[in-house]
């Protein structure tokens, strides 16, 4: 759920608009079970940043096979 509000489009990447867009007919609820999961996050974020730039980072330096050369 998080990672949906992430993903999807828009500027604005804190809680509450994250959860307008993911589920607009319920945005306080969303609001709330999101807002305590990243409060209450198990995880470390330097592990987090670590996953992430390993999924991200071999992204942004593969060579692009659509660049005109």
């Amino acid at each position: 759920m998080v990672y949906q509000g992430f993903d999807a489009a828009g500027e604005r990447k804190s809680v509450e608009p994250m959860a307008a867009r993911v589920a607009p007919e319920q945005v306080y609820s969303a609001h709330q079970s999101r807002h305590r999961l990243l409060a209450r996050a198990p995880w470390s974020d330097e592990a987090m940043l670590s996953a992430v730039a390993r999924r991200v980072l071999p992204e942004l330096i593969a060579p692009d096979d659509d660049a005109v050369h």
